[in-house]
């Protein structure tokens, strides 16, 4: 055994010039004992070390270790008795095998001294490290804190084991929460899908279904030149329409989808109460906002009101129109674009003040008009009334004439029509859509409160021919387009 000796104790020497703890002892006695248990079960031992003869006992050292079997009840007292100083002692009490390791207690003192300095004892299984915020050993303020007391903390490892043991797993979520830790160390998360077919899978189900739709985009307006040449009054079927009062022969209430205004529906021999309706087949129904009555025999005093509804009895009335009596044609310009449609329509007329003794109405249509904003016609209009007859012809007299009908021819000129807008957009899919083969209702000046004004240039017609369109070409966003469209009731 070998013992040195220094005149300098613990704090008395420079700071930090030499290695910690080493230098400053007076008597250390390098010495070591070894107490070995090979039985499998210890209990109740106790070992005890004393150092009597020195003063100054530095460095000293004990380890108790229990190689194998579990230990239970153990004591271990390690005491300094006697010395008038005792520093930098350390004890290390280890547990080598976790599993098996119960009611362990180690006591550690140091007994009738006021002052233990370099004193520590860590007693733990789990990984330890600085602390968050805090500095390590002499980086902090001198003797602030608790000596070595808030160095370490312990970061023990997380784990979180989520498993849906189904063979449908859908909605899986997964919240993992650390809410009191500054820093998180060795975490895990194990998400796992214990199912026959553990895919991440999405699926957009549709079903296709048809409906009956119809769109009506427009700035509506009762000034400008507005067409109608699709006629939801003639329903989806070929006897979409009914009367309570139908005349027998060539007379059917079918008469009034025809284009050929001649071919006439009359009433059985009635004058009031007489009803016609259609069934336009649409379930979102007609916003209707153009309307006309043509060829009739009604006088000014008769009273019709236009019905729509969305019940078949008309129980539920959606709207009534009274319409005002003329001679011939009788119009209806809506004053505002309609906000609700109805699939079923009905005519309500009474004219007892008739010469004739029934009813009689040559076609109706009725629909969503496409209409003129802003460009239009020129002002100069060229009607003519195109009259026809069977004539018999004398020679040297004046030859023998039959009147027949009567029919109206319309032409109107357009110039510098825009290409790109809605305007001629309207005229060039009726040039290639109805062509000369189909009739439309024009009305070049329609208004919503005077009936005349609305007919005074109307025509049911077609076109006579395709017109030919004249371009001044300035660019490909530069393109005024020129022509003349002559409608033809005749034809």
């Amino acid at each position: 055994m070998t013992v040195t000796t220094s005149t300098q104790g613990y704090l008395e020497g420079p700071y930090l010039e030499g290695p910690y703890l080493t230098t400053l002892a007076q008597g250390a006695a390098g010495w070591q004992a070894t107490f070995v248990i090979e039985d499998d079960r210890a209990l109740g031992q106790q070992a005890s070390f004393n150092i009597i003869d020195y003063p100054l006992p530095y460095a000293h050292q004990a380890r108790l270790v229990i190689a194998a079997g579990p230990a239970a009840g153990m004591q271990a007292s390690i005491t300094v008795a006697g010395a008038n100083k005792a520093e930098a002692m350390q004890a290390l009490v280890e547990i080598v095998d976790f599993l098996e390791a119960a009611g362990q207690q180690a006591s550690v003192q140091i007994a009738g001294y006021l002052a233990a300095k370099g004193f520590e004892v860590r007693l733990d299984k789990y990984p330890t490290g600085v602390c968050p915020g805090e500095g390590g050993y002499l980086e902090g303020g001198y003797l602030l804190e608790p000596y070595l007391t808030p160095l370490f903390c312990t970061r023990p490892g997380m784990q979180v084991d989520i498993i849906v043991g189904e063979e449908s797993p859908y909605g899986l979520q997964s919240k993992t929460t650390i809410v009191d830790k500054l820093r998180a160390y060795g975490q895990q998360a194990l998400l796992r899908i214990d199912a026959l077919r553990p895919a991440g899978m999405q699926a957009d189900v549709v079903r296709l279904t048809s409906y009956a739709m119809q769109s009506l985009a427009t700035i509506y307006n009762t000034t400008n030149l507005r067409i109608l040449c699709a006629f939801p009054s003639r329903g989806l079927t070929s006897s979409n329409w009914t009367s309570n009062s139908t005349l027998a022969g060539d007379f059917s209430v079918q008469n009034l989808d025809s284009d050929v205004v001649e071919q006439v529906w009359r009433s059985n021999n009635t004058l009031v109460g007489v009803r016609v309706t259609t069934d336009t087949g649409l379930p979102q129904g007609v916003f209707l906002d153009t309307a006309a009555i043509l060829n009739h025999n009604l006088t000014k005093s008769a009273t019709i009101t236009m019905i729509g509804s969305n019940d078949p009895t008309f129980a539920v009335i959606g709207i009534a129109i009274p319409l005002e009596a003329r001679l011939t044609n009788i119009f209806y310009i809506a004053p505002d674009l309609p906000a609700a449609g109805y699939r079923y329509w009905r005519f309500d007329i009474d004219d007892p003040t008739n010469p004739e003794t029934f009813l009689e109405i040559g076609t109706v249509v009725f629909g969503a008009s496409e209409i003129f904003q802003g460009e239009c016609f020129v002002d100069e209009i060229e009607f003519e009334l195109k009259d026809f007859a069977d004539t018999v012809r004398t020679e040297g007299f004046t030859n023998v004439a039959n009147s027949r009908t009567q029919k109206r021819r319309l032409r109107l000129d357009f110039r510098s029509l825009v290409f790109q807008n809605r305007n001629f957009t309207i005229m060039r899919e009726m040039f290639q859509r109805e062509r000369t083969v189909q009739k439309c209702l024009w009305i070049p000046t329609p208004s919503a409160t005077l009936q005349d004004v609305t007919a005074r240039f109307a025509v049911f017609g077609k076109l006579s021919v395709i017109p030919t369109e004249k371009h001044n070409n300035k660019g490909p966003n530069f393109d005024y387009v020129t022509f003349t469209a002559d409608v033809d009731e005749s034809l």
